[in-house]
């Protein structure tokens, strides 16, 4: 049997979630030659190349094929943050299907519906992850949440702000979930 070295291939994807102003968007500035696409307004103490706001699905997608089509020196795409995309992909499934909030759909559709929204985000990650070699940040909020252990006696944890099923679904999709 023969052990060969492997040798990365790829950038990481990297989750960072904490509570609010711990430094998550100053790690994100931290890393090479970074772009941010915004959810959220938070970068009035950072000095970082920008999109403009994103108020839209169509907004953040349109960001993300530019940097997937140009050509363009940053290193690493900082989408800050997912809890905020969370609820722009919210607001375009309610308008969609006219309903006020997103649990007005049937046994949990509209939660259903949001999922392939991320897996369209994630395909177009891996792409910039794959084709133009960026390390991929993701920013989140945490909530704190009760875990029922079977074992032992139930306990709070850290999780992102997110539903479980999207916030399940990013986890799986990168290689570092760190905590700040």
């Amino acid at each position: 049997m023969q052990i060969t070295k492997t040798s990365p291939t790829k950038p990481p994807r990297i989750i960072i979630y904490g509570d609010h102003k711990v430094g998550k968007s100053t790690f994100g500035a931290s890393c090479p030659a970074p772009v941010f696409i915004q959810t959220e307004d938070g970068l009035e103490s950072l000095s970082v190349d920008a999109f403009p706001l994103c108020r839209t699905f169509d907004d953040v997608i349109k960001q993300l094929d530019y940097l997937i089509t140009q050509s363009h020196n940053h290193k690493t795409l900082v989408l800050d943050s997912l809890d905020w995309l969370e609820k722009i992909i919210w607001a375009d499934i309610c308008r969609s299907n006219n309903w006020n909030q997103i649990g007005e759909g049937a046994y949990g559709a509209g939660y259903k519906l949001a999922i392939n929204y991320w897996r369209e985000i994630i395909n177009k990650l891996d792409t910039l992850n794959r084709t133009k070699k960026m390390i991929i940040v993701l920013i989140a909020h945490a909530k704190v949440t009760k875990f029922e252990d079977p074992e032992r006696e139930n306990y709070d944890k850290w999780d992102l702000d997110m539903h479980d099923k999207a916030g399940k679904l990013l986890c799986e999709y990168v290689d570092v979930i760190a905590f700040a």
